[in-house]
């Protein structure tokens, strides 16, 4: 992407924003969104964390800071799980690690898809959901909602995304000064967590 950017400069790109770089991002503020998720699972009482997925790619990776930060502050421990990002493989990595040990009490996901895995992976050990493990996945993908149990998710406002995103690319083409924006996240409940 940066190589384009040096070639294209309004190039606008939804993602997380990291100071070294050249293109603009829009994107959710991921770093939020993992504390939200962690906030919600401390005041349910929960206490074993765990993370689960690709903490590599910057949008992932601060969404495991934020939540990891907020395990911290907490005075909680937050196991991670890398695993890539493939359903299969996510609900592989989860099935093993069920079977070696204690199982959390709470689980947050990279994505909702990866979140879907671990809700099969802890249907097919007999975790109770959300008694004995609360999930909570991020983006809030329409079939976060058609679950069983339905998916707690973190979601990205796309729509004002978008929007910010339109509007930075034709200020970008006009010549016009355009900065990175940042997007709140909401969390949804529902009955996963």
């Amino acid at each position: 992407i940066e190589r384009v950017a040096q070639r294209y400069p309004p190039l606008v790109v939804w993602g997380a924003h990291r100071p070294d770089q050249h293109h603009l991002t829009i994107g959710s503020d991921n770093v939020a969104g993992g504390r939200m998720a962690a906030e919600h699972l401390i005041a349910q009482g929960r206490q074993r964390f765990l993370f689960v997925g690709d903490p590599a790619p910057p949008e992932f990776a601060d969404r495991l800071g934020g939540f990891a930060a907020a395990a911290a502050e907490a005075d909680l421990p937050c196991e991670v799980l890398a695993t890539p990002m493939m359903p299969e493989v996510v609900h592989a990595a989860v099935a093993e690690r069920l079977a070696k040990g204690r199982v959390p009490d709470a689980i947050f996901a990279a994505s909702d898809v990866a979140a879907m895995s671990v809700l099969r992976a802890l249907t097919e050990a007999g975790v109770d959901i959300p008694g004995t493990t609360a999930v909570i996945g991020y983006d809030d993908v329409t079939l976060a909602a058609h679950t069983s149990p339905s998916l707690t998710t973190i979601r990205q406002d796309l729509e004002i995304g978008t929007e910010l995103m339109v509007d930075r690319l034709l200020k970008r083409i006009a010549g016009e000064p355009a900065e990175s924006a940042i997007v709140p996240p909401f969390l949804i409940l529902r009955q996963s967590a």
